[in-house]
């Protein structure tokens, strides 16, 4: 492994930093020492966060489907979809309505999903006007 600025810049502020307390009361001499062992840990200090940065990754750019996207895809795939949009518009009832019957009758579902395409879609439309409404 690399050291971050060679091993020069450690040592550097590990000399610097015994040079500034040997001199003690001398001035002259423990002032620049020390600002020497600070702008060589300083380094460090800036190598490390750089590498990090380096190092870190980032965050995928692609998301998963939304809810929108989701219930579009719904409603092109068949009968599996229809259940999902049936689900979601159970789903959105149960949130907006006070608690009521959590499951459907089998017997129902199997109208509601078996019907044609424009049966199904008039059945949405009248359930989503049956929410607002009652909002």
């Amino acid at each position: 492994m690399r050291a971050p600025f060679g091993w020069w810049a450690p040592a550097v502020a590990v000399v610097a930093a015994g040079v500034a307390v040997w001199a003690g009361d001398h001035l002259e001499l423990s002032i620049p020492a020390s600002l020497v062992a600070v702008a060589a840990a300083g380094f460090l200090l800036a190598d490390a966060a750089a590498r990090s940065r380096a190092g870190r990754v980032l965050p995928r750019t692609d998301r998963a489907p939304g809810a929108s996207e989701n219930l579009r895809a719904a409603f092109r795939s068949g009968r599996y979809g229809r259940e999902q949009v049936l689900a979601t518009l159970d789903r959105v009832e149960r949130h907006l309505r006070p608690p009521g019957p959590d499951a459907r009758p089998l017997e129902q579902i199997e109208r509601i999903v078996g019907g044609t395409d424009a049966e199904f879609r008039a059945y949405v439309a009248a359930r989503l006007a049956a929410i607002e409404r009652d909002l």
